[in-house]
């Protein structure tokens, strides 16, 4: 190889050299196609769920008018987006998910479940002597854990979980013929921390001037 061939030679490689060195990784290997975990899911209202998203740098997320009365998008990156159910019903979403040259379109079907309304527990019926009241099971005693069985029982964790997210905010405490002392259980149940219904419940019951029984 003469001296002019070889300095041509080495000319061509270090050019190839400096335009494959100015390259960027992203571009020299393929993308990855994006990909959305879930197309359906369902949803109470109020309640909240997240579906993720892989191999995207940035996602867009569209609704129609009416389906931003079913559910709305509360957080959306480009790992997920997370939808909350605001009434009963079903919504689509357009997701466009975009990793480099990559765009991929996904439609996000979410069904939107109400809540179903706690069954309304009979009223125990009245004693014949008046102003008297009977508490369910009487014979064997007050029993608040009955009480807690019935279906229509509404705990402090459905109240959290449940209610407060639907917006409720006011509630009542209902069976006041059920005699004293189990209305004071469930007082103590709604009304005072766990630490401390022990010391208030033997306030009460050893004050004399409170007929509970």
């Amino acid at each position: 190889m003469n001296k002019k061939m070889f300095t041509k030679t080495t000319a061509m490689l270090l050019a190839a050299a400096v335009v494959a060195s100015g390259i960027p990784a992203n571009e020299t290997e393929a993308a990855k196609k994006p990909k959305l975990s879930k197309t359906k899911i369902s949803v109470r209202v109020g309640g909240s769920k997240k579906v993720t998203i892989k191999n995207a740098k940035k996602i867009k997320c569209k609704m129609k008018a009416k389906a931003k009365k079913v559910v709305k998008i509360t957080k959306k990156s480009a790992k997920g987006l997370t939808v909350k159910g605001l009434k009963a019903g079903k919504a689509k979403i357009t997701v466009t998910m975009i990793n480099g040259k990559k765009r991929v379109k996904k439609t996000l079907v979410v069904t939107v479940k109400s809540v179903k309304a706690p069954e309304a527990s009979k009223a125990p019926e009245a004693s014949k002597a008046p102003g008297a009241s009977k508490a369910p099971e009487g014979e064997r005693g007050y029993l608040f854990s009955k009480a807690m069985e019935n279906p229509g029982f509404i705990g402090i964790n459905d109240i959290r979980d449940i209610y407060l997210p639907m917006g409720f905010s006011n509630f009542k405490i209902e069976g006041r013929g059920l005699g004293s002392a189990l209305i004071l259980e469930f007082l103590l149940y709604y009304m005072t921390r766990p630490e401390y219904q022990i010391h208030v419940r033997e306030k009460i019951y050893l004050d004399s001037m409170l007929d509970l029984f």
